[in-house]
């Protein structure tokens, strides 16, 4: 049973969602383009820029302790899916390709 507190999402997103390093890593990026958008003149300077942001978000926390996935069984039944404890992002996605054009499974099958 999913205790009453359990925020869940229930729709339907096109595209990917991530939690974690990465998507800090785009905050962080997406924060200063905001503040500074004259500096955001060239799809290479833009990447130079989200590289920048790395270092930033490498020390972030470990997932599995904030985290818990739920993923429908063969059965439509909701199970906890195992989160590695050394994993600091999550993605979810529906599209081939993810950040900028880069593939993270390999056939169609999960990475």
């Amino acid at each position: 049973a999913i205790p009453p507190e359990t925020q869940l999402f229930d729709g339907v997103f096109c595209n990917y969602f991530s939690l974690g390093f990465d998507a800090k890593v785009a905050y962080l990026f997406h924060h200063e383009r905001e503040l500074h958008p004259e500096r955001f003149t060239s799809p290479l300077k833009n990447k130079i820029i989200y590289g920048e942001k790395i270092p930033y978000c490498l020390k972030g926390p470990k997932l599995s302790k904030y985290c818990k996935v739920l993923v429908n069984n063969e059965k439509g039944q909701l199970v906890r899916l195992k989160i590695p404890k050394s994993c600091r992002a999550i993605i979810l996605m529906n599209i081939q390709s993810y950040g900028g054009g880069h593939r993270l499974t390999a056939c169609g099958c999960a990475a």
